[in-house]
């Protein structure tokens, strides 16, 4: 039983490594990659979607640390901080 399971063995192991037997050992390992003149593509598709969120985001967050006022006094008080009426 075990001189059969050897041969087999030995049979299967002559197939798989007659087809290994070429001129340099790598013939069967070469592929063609076809040569390109743009890099590929990291961000998907809708990148601009990915930006035009993230400033809005930043906008959102500047939005309400810097509120407008929105009464006439507080206007009043808001222009002489910034020096637009003596």
């Amino acid at each position: 039983m075990d001189k059969q399971i050897f041969m087999l063995c030995l049979v299967i192991f002559a197939l798989i490594f007659s087809k290994c037997n070429t001129k340099n050992g790598r013939d069967h390992l070469t592929f063609q990659v076809e040569p390109t003149d743009t890099l590929p593509l990291v961000f998907p598709d809708n990148k601009s979607d990915i930006i035009d969120k993230q400033l809005r985001y930043e906008a959102a967050l500047k939005f309400a640390e810097q509120q407008l006022p929105s009464t006439m006094t507080e206007w009043e008080d808001y222009s002489t901080k910034l020096g637009l009426i003596s």
